[in-house]
């Protein structure tokens, strides 16, 4: 896979040149343990649903992104994302639009770099509350979504803070046999620092920076890349209320002339 160059950059409307210290974080960080603590109603279990998401170039040098999602059934996490990547590669995947990123039920997100000398760009592992003047967490949540519409006016949208995507870890995918970097995160599916589950009818809606090094193709320096996709926690739909019909003028003469 060959490195990637300044045109690559021109044509990306999410992802940009920037220092590894731009971005503060919306609510807590991903690297928070909430597995083995008492949260909401108990400890919370680990989720049986893996949402996978590879992210590569194609052969013109575009980003391309794809998922693959499904039950773990019996098998462990990691050995369903080594399937996973498989059925991308395998052709077996889905083309992803970052503006759809869903999940519907607490899940296993792991994210992985199918690209040669390309890595997550993670703060100290010992450090549990990284500065953010000297290091970064590889994902951190965004409190807005700015984009520009086709007059090129600026569009602010604010999003919601995390508080369910939590016990991130470094996860090596092997792709081809080839040892990929990527970062495994635990969606506990919750609406707020309480713990409380996302409910019928409710929603969150997410931006979250993925950080992200790579090399350039003219001297082979590393450079901080910043992809900021939307996500979205989406309860399960509650039943429809159907709408009192109003009457037409006719029914109601009717119904005055029958009283």
């Amino acid at each position: 896979m060959r490195a990637i160059d300044k045109e690559l950059f021109s044509s990306l409307l999410s992802a940009s040149f920037a220092p590894p210290t731009v971005s503060e974080r919306n609510g807590d960080s991903v690297r928070r343990d909430r597995l083995n603590s008492v949260w909401g109603k108990g400890k919370p279990d680990k989720p049986t649903y893996l949402y996978l998401m590879m992210i590569d170039l194609d052969g013109d040098g575009n980003i391309r992104v794809q998922k693959k999602e499904g039950d773990l059934g019996a098998s462990e996490v990691r050995a369903k994302e080594i399937e996973f990547a498989d059925d991308i590669v395998g052709g077996r995947g889905d083309v992803l639009d970052f503006e759809s990123i869903k999940f519907t039920k607490p899940s296993w997100f792991t994210i992985v770099l199918n690209m040669d000398k390309w890595y997550f760009y993670y703060p100290d592992p010992d450090d549990e509350a990284p500065s953010y003047k000297r290091d970064h967490d590889p994902v951190v949540f965004a409190n807005e979504k700015v984009y520009f519409d086709d007059k090129r006016k600026e569009i602010i949208l604010p999003r919601d803070p995390n508080y369910s995507f939590y016990n991130s870890k470094q996860a090596y995918v092997p792709v081809d046999a080839v040892p990929r970097d990527g970062v495994r995160i635990i969606n506990f599916f919750r609406k707020n620092d309480q713990g409380d589950e996302i409910g019928m009818n409710e929603k969150r809606e997410y931006t979250f920076n993925l950080f992200l090094r790579g090399p350039l193709a003219q001297n082979g320096k590393e450079v901080t890349i910043i992809i900021d996709p939307d996500g979205q926690n989406q309860g399960p739909p509650g039943p429809v209320v159907p709408e009192e019909e109003e009457s037409s003028e006719s029914e109601v003469v009717l119904k005055e002339e029958l009283a």
